[in-house]
């Protein structure tokens, strides 16, 4: 027989499938190793080769293979053993190894393999082994560049680094390849410090930097010096650290690895005023402070969800008693909170967008938060048909139907139209399927897609008999994402296709704007207001306007549905002394916003929406100080807000204490500031000093002889 027949003969019986796994150096291989299949000849010539690469698991798999001649089908014979393959004689033309490699390793070949017609073998897995010499060095450096002695190193599942040397160097031999080192260096003293790499054949480097890590042991006491346990005391860092430690029975605890520089600390404890302050961290030692705390004003907190407890954010609440009225917003996790509240009833209301309104009362008694939780209903929505003909005239007896699916197979309601209209109500918000059919056969029928909101209608007209289709675009703006309520925007709102435009001014209705085009020709367009496609100036509001194309095929009506304007957001630079803490609270921000200021004293937040702010500077040796800013649209200065603000040095005074019984002197006595914790002990004439930053100061005075 010719070549080409035999190779015909061969081919036509069923083929047979390969599978198995590559290990390197003992260890499952990950993916992307290349395996090869070859058959070959009574010279080992090879005659076919395919290949393929491990998937996850180090597992491949070869399909389609030539098999040998249909004669090993004899009873109990298995094409699932691989002993039953092994053997292979290469005269029988079809004899097949399997072998795999990767970069860098040596190649491992399978013994000759008989596939039969139809079979379906795993064969043992292929061992291949790393020839190269591969290692992974990790370099442990200080904020300065200087090498860090004594770090260990860890790196799980990869090998054993341990500590570093004097050039704050370790070294992993033979790093397990195909994987991501998580790498962990840790040294007391230091923040932990954590770095990764992928894992190929060769010598890898890794650096880490490390940074100093101070602890911070806190005493907190209230107003007449009694130590406070219970109290949630947080810290963050110069580096945006944050961690926190609870306050044991001694009014003491304490936090560890902290970053040298400027930290914000907040004391939280039911029922007291939130402490917040800054202190100084050194590079070299580590600090003690003293917190006090005053009982504090009542407080409202709770959440706005809604059915199933689904978060509400953004909500508007307002709490109000006699004439003094607040305002909060709800933040991500629909939760809200109005500090310091004097005593009494406060009547709260909630109110947002698509949600029933709602109004109840709480008494807050002093030093404790009385909490206040909502379960608003989500409003129902609606669509009104306007049906009419090419000439603008109404059109009896058109029924309309609403579907949840786009076979039409689940009906919600329909409606015949009287005078051209059929409104459908109390529909979930969400989208429907309509179809508009004329039973008697006038005019063909339309369908189309409609969005529905919560506690809106959406009115829509219809033209039948029409070659062109009708656009409706509802438009409205908000002050920042996650706000309300919307308000309504008096633009002209166009479609744009090409360079062709059809524009029509949108009308209000409810508490949005809506623009409806008639008579549009099939095709996709682009949506713009007043012009302009990706910012636009309405009212003296700088909006931005959301990238909206339309695609129309019709005839139909095309609901576009609400096209949310949103007041274009600005930078905002507080110029104030060097490395100082600037916070933004309030206004359309859900979380207070932090930046340090630069060399320059400039402090720069990005993406703030206009409105008013409560602006807290804070900086070691300065007074803390905070005022309203009132951040101005983008069209004012380029989209940048700038301000000042000045902190007032805290040059200390030195004070002089005198003890005294009667006319007599103390000696021995402690004087000591309970805001600082600063104490002198008065010398044999009774007297002692302290420098003491200017302000009130509750000072306490003891001997063990007598009263405080």
């Amino acid at each position: 027989l010719t070549e080409a027949a035999t190779r015909s003969y061969f081919v036509s019986p069923t083929p047979g499938r390969i599978t198995g796994t590559v290990t390197v150096n003992g260890v499952v291989a990950g993916a992307g190793v290349k395996v090869e299949a070859r058959r070959v000849d009574s010279a080992e010539r090879i005659i076919e080769t395919v290949s393929t690469k491990t998937s996850a698991g180090g597992v491949y798999v070869f399909t389609s293979l030539t098999p040998v001649r249909p004669a090993a089908s004899s009873a109990g014979f298995s094409l699932t053993a691989e002993a039953n393959h092994t053997g292979c004689v290469t005269t029988e033309g079809a004899c097949w190894i399997v072998r795999a490699s990767s970069e860098s390793t040596g190649f491992t070949d399978s013994g000759p393999l008989k596939i039969y017609p139809g079979s379906n073998v795993t064969i043992s897995p292929l061992a291949i082994v790393q020839t190269a010499d591969s290692s992974l060095t990790i370099t442990v450096l200080d904020q300065a560049g200087i090498p860090i002695q004594g770090v260990t190193v860890t790196a799980p599942g990869v090998g054993t680094c341990g500590l570093t040397d004097a050039d704050g160097q370790c070294v992993i031999s033979n790093p397990t390849p195909g994987v991501v080192a998580q790498v962990t260096a840790e040294k007391t003293g230091y923040r932990t410090t954590k770095g990764s790499i992928g894992i190929t054949p060769g010598k890898l480097a890794l650096s880490l930097t490390m940074s100093p890590a101070r602890t911070v042991t806190f005493t907190v006491q209230d107003s007449s010096s009694a130590v406070l346990g219970g109290v949630t005391v947080s810290a963050t860092d110069a580096l945006g650290g944050r961690s926190s430690c609870l306050t044991a029975v001694t009014g003491i605890c304490a936090l560890s690895g902290l970053a040298p520089g400027t930290a914000v600390i907040s004391a939280e404890k039911t029922g007291y005023s939130i402490y917040s302050g800054v202190l100084a961290i050194s590079a070299d030692t580590d600090a003690s402070n003293t917190i006090t705390m005053t009982v504090g004003n009542a407080g409202i907190t709770g959440s706005v969800t809604t059915s199933p407890n689904v978060a509400i954010q953004g909500a508007i609440l307002t709490a109000t008693s006699g004439n003094t009225i607040v305002s909060a917003n709800s933040n991500a996790d629909g939760r809200f909170r109005f500090p310091g509240l004097a005593p009494g009833t406060w009547t709260v209301a909630v109110s947002a967008i698509g949600y029933a309104s709602a109004t109840s009362s709480a008494v807050v008694v002093a030093g404790s938060d009385t909490t206040l939780n909502f379960s608003l209903t989500a409003l129902k929505g609606g669509v009104e048909i306007y049906v009419r003909t090419s000439g603008g005239s109404p059109i009896e007896g058109v029924t309309v139907s609403a579907y949840t699916n786009s076979a039409k197979t689940t009906l919600v309601t329909q409606g015949l139209s009287a005078n051209g209209l059929v409104a459908l109500t109390d529909l979930t918000a969400g989208q429907y399927w309509i179809v508009v059919t004329d039973g008697l056969g006038r005019f063909a029928s339309q369908e189309f897609l409609v969005n529905v909101d919560r506690g809106y209608t959406t009115q829509l007209p219809v033209y039948l008999g029409s070659t062109k289709s009708v656009v409706v675009v509802g438009v409205a703006g908000i002050p920042a994402v996650g706000f309300g309520p919307q308000s309504t925007i008096s633009a002209v709102v166009g479609l744009e296709k090409g360079g062709a435009r059809v524009t029509t001014s949108a009308v209000a209705a409810f508490d949005r704007s809506v623009a409806t085009f008639s008579e549009i020709a099939n095709g996709t367009y682009n949506v713009e207001v007043d012009g302009q496609t990706s910012r636009v100036v309405i009212g003296g509001k700088t909006y931005d306007i959301p990238d909206k194309d339309v695609t129309v095929s019709g005839p139909t009506t095309v609901d576009v549905g609400l096209l949310l304007l949103v007041v274009a957001p600005v930078a905002v630079e507080v110029t104030t002394s060097p490395n100082a803490s600037v916070t933004l609270d309030g206004g359309y921000l859900l979380t207070p916003v932090t930046a340090t200021a630069n060399g320059s004293g400039v402090a720069t937040f990005a993406n703030v929406p206009p409105g008013t702010y409560r602006a807290t500077i804070s900086k070691s040796g300065f007074q803390t100080h905070s005022q309203d800013i009132t951040v101005t649209d983008h069209s004012v200065n380029g989209g940048t807000f700038a301000t000042a603000i000045s902190l007032t040095n805290i040059a200390p005074v030195e004070v002089t204490f005198t003890a005294k019984y009667g006319n007599d002197s103390v000696p021995g006595a402690s004087i000591r500031a309970d805001s600082t914790g600063d104490l002198c002990i008065t010398n044999n004439i009774g007297v002692c000093k302290l420098l003491l930053a200017p302000g009130p100061h509750s000072i306490t005075a003891s001997h063990p002889s007598y009263n405080d």
